[in-house]
């Protein structure tokens, strides 16, 4: 009587098991980069697009329930900083941008989460595609700023003055010239046509 309480054990175990394994075999997805941004800065607007592809195949807008799918890229600094930023679903099914600024300069760790979805290759096993560290430049020196003396201005005030009466007076010596010319030629042609 024990054994085949025994066998009638592990053959329900055995079938619990078998029912398990194919739902558990559609939860997965890969996160594919458009591409790395070559110069990263601190404080610089930065996008970043990718590819959501169920099995690795299949671009998806949707997470296991049916739901829209809202990948979340986070980016800490040494554990001091995480910056947080919902991506975008934009262009064709399953691509996704994320608009990104880090703050200040050094290594960042950076990651893409799918919620209800494991991702293929996730060191940590879970929801999230990790990526190597961003390495962020500082930021750009802001360009030098032309200042101008009050000389320099009285100058240039001066000039547009002398610039604008030589213009005017060009004006109407053109203007002269031109009613001049047409008053000899009227007077050529009244002297024809006596």
């Amino acid at each position: 009587m024990a054994r085949r309480s025994v066998f009638a054990f592990v053959l329900v175990i055995l079938a619990l098991l078998a029912l398990a394994v194919p739902a558990l075999a559609g939860g997965w997805a890969v996160v594919t980069l458009d591409a790395l941004p070559r110069e990263v800065r601190a404080s610089e607007h930065l996008q970043l697009g990718f590819m959501v592809l169920q099995h690795g195949k299949t671009p998806t807008n949707k997470d296991l329930n049916g739901k829209l799918l809202t990948p979340v890229l986070t980016a800490s600094k040494q554990g001091v900083a995480t910056i947080r930023a919902e991506a975008q679903q934009q262009g064709a099914t399953g691509h996704y941008v994320v608009d990104l600024t880090l703050p200040s300069a050094g290594s960042w760790a950076w990651q893409i989460a799918l919620p209800t979805y494991y991702v293929q290759d996730s060191p940590s096993g879970n929801n999230a595609a990790v990526f190597a560290p961003l390495t962020v430049l500082p930021a750009a020196a802001p360009a030098p700023v032309l200042a101008l003396t009050p000389e320099a201005t009285s100058w240039l005030g001066l000039n547009s003055v002398v610039l604008r009466w030589a213009g005017l007076a060009g004006l109407l010596a053109a203007l002269a010239i031109g009613v001049y010319a047409q008053r000899g030629i009227v007077r050529r042609r009244a002297a024809r046509s006596q």
